[in-house]
Order: structure tokens, then C-alpha cells, then sequence
């Protein structure tokens, strides 16, 4: 559209929903005249200025261009083949142009495609803004409902009641801060480092506790020291310390197994002087050597206990022994390993270690 101290054109289509009062616009394909009124919005004034062509007058007028309008858009108005002019009311509102609406900032109208808005006197003007039906802000009623606090936002009188007593007990009673002071359960420890390192917080029930409690002598080892008794990984069968605690050893102080004298007064080493242990000719001649067809190695009452071993079986002994071990000691015979439900299931036996996993 083009601007002509506040006169604009263009399609019906394109013409501002709001602008400055006082503004015209002329639709070239409807030939409406719309004027925008004190609210900005543009008013049809077609009907009421409406005529056919121009009178005689309005092209005397013309043509001495008495009313002196001028433009600079001498191409636009040449190419105006619609011929679409404005009545002599029209004229003189432009020329006293009662509004005085003046602006610098065409470009910004220009592009101002949704023509929003308003001025400090146009809102004082607007009977909505004074009359503000749609109530923005808060009544006089709600002003007294918040003054009175009539919803009672925040707390009730009760809930402050039962803060004050404190009718949930949120927290602890009497009775368990006599209990902290009196450490009643007397619950206690010493290995707080294992405790805050078990982050699976694997606990015992009241089951395995009582088991725990009888433990009828079966003195417990862990899953570690399981693995090292079957792997026998230290293949240690004494210390210094249990050497010099036994009373066999303590008993044999010093004594070294044999000496030459000793040996030369043993009267089977006497009997037997300068003989070799054997000969070829002794073995061959020997009745036993000679029956030995079987050529058994080892005694029978040894095969009998290897005849319940499978062939290929691996060493899984337990060496259990009360010696040097508090009085009451038992010896343990089997270890195994099973589930709670399992061992809870169960017929113990008083010489098997269970671990628990």
C-alpha cells in the first residue's frame, strides 16, 4: 500500500484491522473508503459518500486543481485505471485533518502487519479500561478474601494444634528416647569398618542367629579360609609355635634321633653287624619274596581303604585336630556348603562344618 499524508490503497484484503484515527483507506478492487476511528478500527464509509463518476464541479476542480492536492506518485495515479477518487468531504477531513496524527517511523507501519497499538490517551479513553469488565487483577471481594485469608492458605488452627502436640509422633516417643539413654538391646560392635564397606547389607535372621548362639562347639571359618583348606594353598602342616607347644616334642627336648653310640649299644644293630639290608641272592631265596606272585605293595588293610576311591579323584581331606585347642574342642570330620533353606531343611551332623552362602 502507499502513503499519502495518512491515505493509504491496496486490495480489500490488505487493509490494516488497526491504525492511527483519522487514516484512510481506499480498497481499489471493492472501491470502499474505509476511516479508522479513535479505537483504530477502520470504519466503512462507502454508503455515505458514495457517488457515480464526479460532478461537473469535481472536474472543474480537478482540472484547475483548486484544493492543491499533490503527490509524487504521478506514475501509480497515471496506471490508476479504476479511476477511483474521493468525495469533497473526504478532501476537506484530509486537508484539516482534525487529528494531527503525524509519525516518522513509516517503515515500521509499513510492515506492521497486525497494527497493535495503543497510546496513554486512548487507554484513558477506552470505556473498557475504565469500566474494566473483564476484572484483570482482583476483585474487592477477593482484596477482603486475602486480607481475611477466608481459603486459609498455609495451616489451620488444627494443624497448628497438632504441630504444637505433635499428634503424629513424627520422630521418637518416650519410650524409645528411654531406650536410646538405656541402651536397653545393648547393641554394640567394633568392626565398623566391615559394617560401612558391606554394601550388600547382608544381614541374619532370627534362625540363623539362635544357630549362631548354640554353635555347639562347631567353630566357623569363612568362605576364604573354605577355599584355602581344599586348595591347601599354604601346604603348611605346623609352625614354630605349634612344634614348641606340643608336649611329644617338649617331652623329646634335645633328643637327636640317634647317635653312633647309640647305635653301636642297640642290640639289634649289634646282632645284625656289618649286614647289608640285602642281597640278590638273599631276596632270591627269601620263601615270602619268592610267594609275593601278586607283588602287592602295600598292605591290605591300606587297599581296602583306596578301594573306595575313584580313579582320577583329587585330595579333599580336612585335617581336624584337638591338639593344643581349648578343652571342649571337637574335631571336624566334613565341611560343606549350602543355602539357609537348605541346611534349615536338614538333619545336622555334629562333626560336619556348614557354610552358609
Amino acid at each position: 500500500m502507499k502513503l499519502t499524508q495518512n491515505q493509504f490503497f491496496g486490495e480489500d484484503n490488505t487493509k490494516p484491522i488497526s491504525f492511527t484515527p483519522g487514516a484512510i483507506f481506499i480498497a481499489v478492487d471493492t472501491y470502499r473508503i474505509y476511516i479508522y476511528n479513535k479505537f483504530k478500527k477502520p470504519i466503512d464509509v462507502t454508503g455515505d459518500f458514495e457517488t457515480t463518476g464526479i460532478t461537473p464541479s469535481q472536474s472543474s476542480s480537478i482540472l484547475n486543481n483548486t484544493d492543491k492536492i499533490s503527490y509524487t506518485d504521478s506514475e501509480a495515479v497515471a496506471i490508476n485505471t479504476s479511476k477511483i477518487g474521493i468525495t469533497p468531504q473526504q478532501i476537506n477531513q484530509i486537508v484539516s485533518n482534525s487529528s494531527k496524527i503525524s509519525y516518522t517511523d513509516s517503515a515500521a507501519v509499513a510492515v506492521n502487519t497486525s497494527k497493535i497499538g495503543y497510546t496513554e490517551a486512548l487507554v484513558s479513553a477506552n470505556t473498557n479500561v475504565s469500566e474494566n469488565t473483564s476484572k484483570v487483577g482482583v476483585t474487592a471481594q477477593q482484596s477482603n478474601a486475602i486480607l481475611s485469608n477466608t481459603a486459609k492458605s498455609g495451616i489451620t488452627s488444627s494443624q497448628a494444634n497438632a504441630i504444637t502436640n505433635n499428634t503424629a509422633k513424627t520422630g521418637i516417643t518416650t519410650q524409645q528416647a528411654s531406650n536410646i539413654v538405656s541402651n536397653t538391646a545393648k547393641v554394640s560392635y567394633t568392626d565398623s569398618a566391615e559394617v560401612s564397606a558391606n554394601s550388600s547389607k547382608v544381614g541374619i535372621t532370627t534362625q540363623q542367629s539362635a544357630d549362631i548362639t548354640l554353635n555347639n562347639s562347631k567353630t566357623g571359618i569363612t568362605s576364604a579360609q573354605t577355599n584355602s583348606i581344599i586348595a591347601n594353598e599354604a601346604k603348611v602342616s605346623y609352625t614354630e609355635a605349634a612344634v614348641s607347644a606340643n608336649t611329644d616334642v617338649v617331652a623329646n627336648t634335645a633328643k637327636v634321633g640317634y647317635t653312633e653310640a647309640l647305635v653301636s649299644a642297640n642290640s639289634d644293630v649289634v646282632t645284625n653287624t656289618s649286614k647289608a639290608g640285602y642281597t640278590e641272592a638273599l631276596v632270591s631265596a627269601n620263601a615270602s619274596v619268592y610267594a609275593n606272585t601278586i607283588k602287592n605293595t602295600y598292605p591290605s588293610a591300606d587297599a581296602t581303604k583306596l578301594s573306595g576311591i575313584e580313579v582320577g579323584a583329587d585330595v579333599n581331606t580336612v585335617n581336624s585336630s584337638v591338639t593344643g585347642e581349648p578343652t571342649g574342642s571337637d574335631v571336624i570330620s566334613n565341611i560343606v556348603s549350602l543355602t539357609q533353606a537348605e541346611y534349615d531343611a536338614g538333619t545336622k551332623i555334629a562333626t560336619t562344618f556348614y557354610i552358609i552362602n
